[in-house]
């Protein structure tokens, strides 16, 4: 059954010079219990798209769409008050800077508690008990102790868990995580993941990873969503992107990788593509990639369209790479 069913949702600011496009047309669906995959460089709209679903945007942003149902409700049907209520109760999103989402003036208990209370539990006995049940759901040793601790006495892990403690709280369907690992080191990212793995596993519940390390979607992920410059130009299963990309972009992603245990010549640096995003009030005309594109040619003009490719998935691209082209990229 669909968890989320986006249909050709569109975001706008105003600026001086007009309404600006950040997410243009963007359409998606999502399984219950599927874990989905948003992956691209930074500033292609992959925090907009979670705030969007969320209804987090700014006051002063137009959201339009054809279809936005999360848990089989309609949100475009629904007025402001009852589509916040609505996602409030259904979904939870976990954001990159677990210091910063926290009030540093409050223990670990009260933010915890407050949310608990937030769901419907008035009793504070019942709200602490709550509490402790939650970050031993997370991991986190000595409950009792945590609950009485501010967040500066935690670690960049521990708040973080805390954060996904706050974010289960109400046993969402939909978590959405938004680069949830970015300010923690190595071993603890590992350690976060398979936590939101496991949750999701134990918890039947879908589970939405935005990152921009292609490496970290194709080890938790079974589909992914590539996105650049507010569009989403390739969606399909994980293994069918790693194996077979079939958008220039996708390919460029993931010949950035480093792979432990290749050897490059001395002074060869890893492949990047050239340039960078466009400004959302500066985009190339037709294909937002062309001017990057090392596929680039003159219907690239024309914008294209998101299309199924035989049975890979979605692809848009005028000339979606073929398979023989899967070693075609570094050599661009």
């Amino acid at each position: 059954m669909k968890l989320l069913h986006i249909e050709n949702l569109s975001v706008e600011f105003p600026t001086h010079k007009g309404p600006v496009t950040v997410l243009d047309k963007v359409s998606l669906r999502m399984e219950r219990g599927e874990v989905l995959g948003i992956v691209g460089e930074s500033g292609s709209g992959k925090s907009m798209l979670a705030l969007a679903i969320m209804g987090l945007l700014a006051p002063n942003a137009s959201l339009k769409a054809d279809y936005l149902s999360l848990n089989n409700q309609d949100l475009m049907k629904l007025t402001e008050e009852q589509r916040k209520l609505f996602v409030a109760q259904n979904a939870s999103i976990i954001f990159q800077e677990p210091q910063t989402s926290m009030n540093p003036c409050f223990t670990i208990g009260r933010q915890l508690m407050e949310t608990i209370e937030l769901h419907g539990i008035r009793r504070p006995k019942k709200q602490k008990q709550r509490a402790r049940e939650l970050l031993d759901a997370v991991g986190i040793n000595e409950p009792e102790l945590r609950l009485k601790q501010y967040p500066h006495q935690l670690s960049g892990g521990m708040n973080q868990r805390v954060m996904i403690a706050m974010a289960i709280a109400a046993e969402p369907k939909l978590l959405i995580a938004d680069e949830p690992t970015t300010a923690l080191d190595v071993t603890i990212q590992s350690q976060i993941i398979e936590l939101l793995l496991e949750l999701n596993r134990s918890r039947e519940m879908g589970l939405m990873l935005i990152t921009h390390d292609f490496a970290l979607m194709s080890e938790s992920t079974q589909r992914v969503c590539v996105m650049y410059s507010g569009q989403i130009m390739e969606n399909a299963p994980t293994e069918s992107i790693l194996e077979n990309p079939r958008h220039p972009y996708s390919r460029a992603l993931l010949d950035s990788i480093p792979h432990i245990g290749e050897r490059h010549h001395m002074g060869q640096r890893l492949y990047s593509l050239k340039g960078t995003i466009p400004a959302i009030d500066h985009l190339p005309v037709g294909c937002r990639l062309g001017p990057r594109c090392p596929k680039a040619a003159k219907e690239c003009v024309k914008p294209p369209r998101l299309e199924k490719i035989d049975q890979h998935g979605l692809v848009r691209c005028h000339f979606p790479l073929e398979k023989e082209n899967q070693s075609e990229g570094s050599s661009q």
